[in-house]
């Protein structure tokens, strides 16, 4: 299951000077994966079923897309790196 928006997931801060931590409600992570806007996958990571990580972001200013994949659903957001 895919979903675009959801409440459950807060990424903060947003906008993110490079740092930022991924929470989720109710759900444990399994994997994250970045992508920028042209859909290439510049960070990827297994994680054992926890609900909240920081991720270290080494990328130019830009939009970057997270997904977060759980034992439910994948769910995606934006980012923006100054």
């Amino acid at each position: 299951k895919e979903v675009e928006e959801s409440n459950v997931v807060e990424l903060f801060p947003n906008p993110t000077n490079g740092s930022f931590n991924v929470s989720i409600k109710d759900a444990k992570i399994k994997e994250i994966k970045v992508f920028d806007v042209l859909g290439e996958k510049i960070y990827s990571k297994e994680i054992k079923d926890i609900s909240t990580i920081t991720i270290n972001l080494n990328a130019p200013p830009g939009v970057y897309f997270v997904e977060i994949q759980t034992e439910k659903e994948i769910i995606r957001k934006k980012i923006v790196k100054q």
